[in-house]
């Protein structure tokens, strides 16, 4: 069997590895009526800008999980400013580019308190890989979670959250 497979203790399927938590556009966007958007709203898989006043860039955030070879990824947006966003448009192959301070701009609503805004560091890889989010120290239990790591028990929870 594959390292990387699992029976989920959550839905007792066989699972042949940990789907990443995606989000398809910041949480910012919802704020722009649908009838607008098109006039306001500039947006690719990997950047979103709204009225040219709020930039977002899509980047991974992992979690470490217990006895698994691969952390569960999160798949979400970070507001960057505005000299950040330019650099990694002009940049977007680069893996020189410095970190960058951002907030989280995607809510994860499998998580008991919001995580909109918090604090993190965001690192460009380069090579078309989407930017790593480390998000600062606090107690949040994301932030937790992302120090010390989750067992696949609590992996399979937050994935089902979203069925």
């Amino acid at each position: 069997m594959d390292p990387a497979s699992f029976v989920c203790s959550v839905c007792a399927h066989h699972h042949d590895e940990l789907p990443h938590i995606s989000s398809e556009f910041p949480d910012a966007c919802a704020g722009v009526p649908e009838a607008e958007r098109a006039a306001r709203v500039v947006w690719t898989p990997d950047t979103c800008e709204i009225d040219d006043d709020r930039f977002f860039v899509r980047a991974i955030l992992d979690v470490a999980v217990a006895d698994h070879p691969e952390p569960l990824g999160f798949n979400l947006w970070v507001a960057v400013h505005r000299e950040d966003f330019a650099t990694y448009l002009e940049s977007f192959e680069s893996a020189d580019l410095a970190p960058v301070r951002a907030t989280l701009a995607t809510e994860l609503t499998c998580y008991p308190l919001s995580a909109l805004g918090l604090a993190t560091t965001v690192v460009f890889r380069g090579g078309g890989q989407r930017p790593r989010v480390t998000l600062d120290p606090t107690d949040h239990p994301l932030a937790v979670d992302q120090r010390t790591g989750i067992p696949l028990s609590k992996a399979c929870q937050l994935i089902h959250h979203f069925d």
